[in-house]
């Protein structure tokens, strides 16, 4: 079973990548799948094992990247990874085509309310890249991740920011700017610890 994805354009030639263009990428990938994982009744172990991502393969053309769940791979695990990334390729083609109607219904199915905006914050980060991402899937070929579509996502992010937010007073003790999640923690003048995404 293949995980292969498609970069190209930016400054990707010749099955050559940037390896900073490349280092983007993969942490966005692996935030997208980590968090597209469906709602399972598995062990949080299992399933952080069965959506670790280790990059086995670069073939050329534009780049085309291969995957595997792990370097102990299970059958097990094989299928568990096979099957959210099929998901994700899913919802690729629902925002391509009907992205208001089933985009709620779908992401309700395959991700936590809590991890939403951060999935959507991480889409909206692969859309607005330098470089063309599509997934590949055996059965449907190649799947772009449609850059045009961007105005949907960042709605959803509007929409859902709101949905989200609340006002908090209190002392900054941390902020994390980079990687795929930036953050920032707060100490509250009741002493609560809270830690905050932001994009």
């Amino acid at each position: 079973k293949k995980i292969e994805v498609k970069l190209s354009g930016g400054d990707i030639s010749s099955g050559k990548i940037y390896a900073r263009t490349l280092g983007h990428f993969l942490l966005n990938f692996q935030s997208l799948i980590e968090i597209f994982s469906p709602k399972m009744s598995l062990n949080r172990r299992v399933m952080k094992n069965a959506t670790r991502l280790f990059l086995s393969k670069i073939e050329s053309g534009s780049v085309i990247l291969h995957f595997q769940p792990s370097l102990q791979e299970t059958i097990y695990e094989d299928d568990i990874l096979t099957n959210v990334y099929e998901d994700l390729i899913h919802f690729t083609e629902v925002l391509i085509t009907t992205p208001n109607d089933d985009r709620k219904l779908l992401l309700e199915k395959s991700i936590e309310d809590s991890d939403r905006l951060k999935f959507e914050l991480t889409l909206q980060q692969l859309m607005t890249s330098e470089y063309e991402v599509s997934f590949i899937s055996e059965s449907k070929g190649a799947v772009e991740l449609l850059k045009s579509k961007i105005s949907y996502v960042e709605n959803w992010i509007k929409e859902d920011s709101n949905v989200g937010s609340r006002s908090i007073k209190g002392v900054l003790l941390r902020i994390k700017g980079d990687g795929p999640s930036p953050y920032f923690t707060m100490k509250t003048h009741n002493g609560s610890i809270v830690k905050c995404y932001y994009n």
